[in-house]
């Protein structure tokens, strides 16, 4: 029997000291003509309230443009200092997706602050091996990569781009169309870790409208969906976290933190 929802309450909490911060892709606008050109930016923040990322070449893996044509790397246009980090043409009618993937970076918090965020974010393998271990008391060294997807829509002409599987380590795949999604609609959606379904991951779905945020934690099945309750329009994200052990001069952890944003209408 699918899990059920936990009930979604509206709360801009102080998240603790060993919270890490979103990471997500915020256009100008989720309906284009075409013709029109599509304004993105990074955002970095807590509670799907952020401020626009400092972007450096340095810290991009790749940014990617997909469309019912095919797919088309625009990493090389972007733009480092502005509020808009890139201007994509919305040439054609059709469901665009964009997606960012971070190189990684690296963090080390002390043991009672990298043991919270684990607990935190439901990371009970990683407790688990350093249980095993006997690092409980052992600082966590991580090194972690943003991912980020972005749904938007040019003209009426709607395809099945939304729930293309790109190869993103970590994904978060709609079950149904964004543009077609209503208030009151049970959506669901697949977390798939290298390709294969997430069991037990602990996902955030976030709704921002009117300057208030609502905050669903769900935990994703066996086939590795949620069931989301769309109980309100305005901007959604989803976002997860996934951690594996390494072995690196620097890190004992990699986590990936994925995201995927997409609006609701009225």
């Amino acid at each position: 029997m699918a899990l059920r929802i936990l009930i979604g309450i509206a709360f801009l909490f102080a998240l603790s000291e060993a919270k890490a911060q979103e990471f997500w892709i915020m256009p100008d606008k989720f309906q284009y003509k075409p013709g029109d050109t599509i304004k993105i930016r990074f955002n970095v923040g807590e509670n799907f309230v952020g401020e626009t990322w400092n972007l450096r070449m340095e810290r991009i893996r790749s940014v990617s443009l997909h469309t019912k044509l095919g797919v088309m790397d625009i990493k090389a246009s972007a733009r480092t200092g502005e509020r808009d980090h890139f201007l994509i043409p919305a040439a054609k009618a059709g469901t665009y997706l964009i997606t960012m993937e971070g190189e990684n970076a690296f963090v080390e918090l002390p043991p009672d602050r990298f043991n919270a965020y684990l607990k935190e974010h439901a990371l009970d393998n990683v407790l688990e091996l350093r249980r095993k271990a006997n690092a409980e008391d052992q600082p966590g060294r991580e090194q972690y990569r943003r991912i980020a997807s972005l749904m938007v829509q040019v003209g009426d002409a709607r395809d099945e781009t939304y729930k293309k599987v790109t190869g993103l380590p970590l994904e978060i795949i709609p079950g149904k169309h964004p543009s077609e999604i209503k208030k009151g609609d049970m959506v669901p959606f697949k977390i798939l870790f290298n390709g294969k379904p997430e069991f037990g991951a602990r996902v955030f779905v976030w709704n921002s409208k009117n300057n208030k945020v609502f905050n669903q934690p769900i935990y994703s099945q066996q086939d590795g969906t949620i069931d989301v309750r769309i109980f309100n329009d305005g901007d959604w994200m989803i976002s997860v976290v996934k951690m594996v052990p390494v072995s690196t001069p620097k890190a004992d952890w990699q986590s990936f933190w994925s995201s995927l944003v997409f609006h609701v209408a009225e």
